[in-house]
């Protein structure tokens, strides 16, 4: 087995990689999310706005308050369509229309102050729906008829259901929706959307091994076989076991493998999650039971069916920091959003690229 790793580690390096594959595209960043429209990577950070980034140009337009086109400066999470940027901040939504440049802002009237906080989105091109993941509540956006719908999404008289993590849209099946304390899943074909009526995964249940007091969810990711379920640590000195972290690997059907720091990875807490071909790729951390802080450790890639780790924060692929927060894959590079800034890794390995549908994110 070591013999083996040692070679999947060198042809993921040597083989996945040009040379020279590691590129620095804009510094002074402190990036959350990224997705894609149009040519154009969109990029919502932690203080310095909403990034444009076009990627055959490389021409760079920052929508903040320094530059007088938007009101606030501090993100969460972004989607986007072909007409419409959606930007989620602590205190409502924010829109951009791409025809006129401008953008405005939603507040919402559920859930209180805390409800405002919009944690995560996701643009479902095949329904026109954009899912909005509330601090409390879920909201369900139609973008052609302009109508919002919320949800309280409260399972087994449990809050933390209520609250939302991460949304992933996976092609037109289903809709993933990760919370404090499990995971829903939404199959579209029952077409009207009941809380009540979705399939949920907790540890309490089967599901997640399981593993600690409760699961929290910060990134979900698929292929044809398996869902990928990434988990938040929050381990104190008088909560030791609260969140414990961890990548689960899901078979759809009643079989969860979990990957941690004794199975090779660099932490157990997961900032996100990304597939290129027969790798996983997946950015962590680790939770300080003291302090109560974060402290990035990276990233690194896993062998999709056997689960092992390749790699784990290689030298020839330093981005300066070990704050690895947000993942893109184009289809032939991976986007690195970091708090120095944004990286990108040219994938070179045919092998190693997507081979199904990437998520609506």
């Amino acid at each position: 087995m070591f013999k083996f790793l040692i070679l999947s580690t060198f042809c993921f390096l040597f083989v996945a990689f040009p040379q020279n594959g590691l590129e620095q595209k804009i510094p002074g960043l402190n990036i959350v999310s990224i997705t894609q429209n149009g040519g154009s990577l969109w990029i919502a950070t932690h203080g310095q706005g909403v990034i444009e980034y076009n990627q055959t140009t490389g021409e760079i337009k920052q929508y903040s308050t320094n530059n007088k086109n938007l009101t606030e400066d501090l993100f969460t999470s972004i989607a986007a369509s072909d007409e419409y940027v959606w930007a989620g901040t602590v205190d409502g939504l924010m829109t951009l229309t791409k025809k006129d440049g401008k953008w405005r802002k939603r507040k919402f009237a559920e859930g209180g102050i805390y409800g405002n906080w919009v944690r995560d989105l996701a643009y479902d091109q095949y329904s026109g729906l954009l899912w909005i993941g509330r601090f409390i509540n879920l909201t369900i956006f139609d973008v052609a008829r302009n109508r919002y719908f919320d949800y309280n999404m409260t399972r087994n008289d449990d809050p933390y259901t209520n609250n939302i993590k991460t949304i992933r849209v996976e092609g037109d099946k289903f809709v993933w929706i990760g919370t404090e304390a499990g995971l829903f899943l939404y199959d579209k074909s029952l077409r009207k959307f009941e809380p009540q009526n979705l399939t949920f995964y907790s540890n309490r249940g089967r599901a997640f091994s399981p593993d600690g007091n409760q699961v929290s969810i910060s990134d979900v990711i698929f292929d044809a076989e398996y869902v990928w379920v990434g988990a938040d640590e929050f381990r104190s000195t008088d909560k030791p076991n609260f969140n414990t972290g961890g990548l689960y690997r899901f078979n759809r059907r009643a079989e969860w493998d979990r990957f941690d720091q004794y199975s090779g990875l660099p932490g157990d807490g997961i900032y996100a999650i990304s597939i290129t071909g027969s790798f996983i790729w997946v950015t962590l951390y680790e939770f300080d039971k003291i302090s109560r802080e974060k402290f990035g450790r990276g990233f690194a890639v896993l062998e999709r069916d056997r689960g092992e780790t390749v790699v784990s924060n290689p030298a020839e692929f330093s981005v300066g920091t070990r704050n690895i927060t947000a993942l893109f894959f184009d289809g032939n590079d991976m986007w690195l959003g970091t708090d120095n800034g944004l990286w990108k890794i040219t994938i070179v390995n045919e092998f190693a690229k997507f081979s199904v549908k990437r998520s609506g994110k």
